[in-house]
């Protein structure tokens, strides 16, 4: 890729995550047997988070990394919805670095209290966009 420009490099990277999104939702959608996903530091987006989100009651995944990528509220609550579901088989869920904000954390929360069975929760370095707002005087 050293000799594309720079906006080059930005859309054969924006194809290839569009591309890469597309096929690990279409595979933990047909029952593929993906036990563990590490995206950490993957710019994955809210569409890919929430692409895999919708896929966790239908897939057999355990373990999801998905830290330091962005991610806000609206996936933490995709990621609750589907640990609420009943049928999500995951156990390790890790979320830290990323800014869910306390109404995602409030989602997992909810989520995870009423018996799921994650064992291992990451939420370490939230970042909570709602209590770093100062009050001006």
């Amino acid at each position: 890729m050293s000799g594309l420009s720079r906006r080059g490099r930005r859309r054969l990277e924006s194809k290839f995550k569009v591309r890469c999104r597309e096929y690990l939702s279409s595979q933990t959608r047909s029952g593929a047997v993906l036990i563990s996903l590490d995206l950490e530091r993957n710019r994955i987006g809210a569409k890919g988070a929430k692409a895999i989100a919708a896929a966790l009651s239908s897939a057999v995944l355990t373990d999801l990394n998905l830290r330091f990528n962005s991610l806000g509220a609206a996936v933490a609550k995709a990621i609750a919805e589907a640990l609420g579901s009943g049928r999500a088989a995951l156990k390790t869920l890790d979320l830290a670095a990323n800014d869910i904000g306390p109404k995602g954390a409030k989602a997992l929360a909810t989520a995870l209290g009423s018996g799921k069975e994650v064992t291992r929760l990451g939420l370490g370095h939230l970042m909570m966009a709602e209590t770093r707002r100062r009050k001006r005087c």
